[in-house]
């Protein structure tokens, strides 16, 4: 994967920005303000100087995509979507069941 630790290291930076992604539940502007201190010194990031123009670490990236993930599970589940989550499963098919 490349925004995890078996894909990319600390110097290696996504290539889109914050206006480039599709929206989510938040922009990766607002997900940066609400990091503390210590996580943005981790990966040098300058909240000050962070617009929606600028590119993240592919590790931080995947961090806020693994989040996002899981605040898009919890809406589902908050309006009776049953979801089930298979990590590191091979999928092979995927079949649209109406209902």
């Amino acid at each position: 994967m490349p925004y995890s630790y078996e894909g990319a290291t600390a110097e290696h930076l996504t290539n889109v920005s914050n206006h480039e992604i599709p929206a989510m539940v938040t922009t990766i502007e607002e997900y940066v303000q609400s990091l503390s201190e210590a996580t943005l010194r981790t990966y040098g990031i300058d909240v000050d100087d962070f617009n929606r123009y600028k590119v993240v670490p592919r590790l931080l990236f995947g961090r806020y995509l693994s989040e996002q993930f899981m605040l898009l599970k919890r809406e589902a589940d908050g309006k009776g979507i049953e979801t089930q989550v298979y990590l590191g499963s091979q999928v092979s098919d995927i079949i649209d069941m109406e209902r």
